[in-house]
């Protein structure tokens, strides 16, 4: 059973086009879904990135400044 618009479906009695525009809708669900895990790891991997060039940058600040 699958719910659209509030009421209940068996899929079993889909016409094939029904078929076939529900397993779209799956599979695109199941894409939205995997790409937004992906953009999780993205951010979270772009922050530590950005962290790590900002401690960089302040290294070097702090040993040029040492320098004269």
């Amino acid at each position: 059973m699958i719910t659209i618009n509030g009421v209940e479906h068996d899929e079993e009695t889909f016409t094939d086009k029904q078929k076939y525009l529900l397993a779209q809708v799956r599979d695109i669900d199941t894409k939205i879904s995997s790409l937004r895990f992906q953009l999780d790891q993205l951010s979270v991997a772009r922050d530590s990135f950005g962290e790590a060039l900002i401690k960089e940058v302040e290294v070097e600040d702090v040993s040029e400044g040492t320098e004269e």
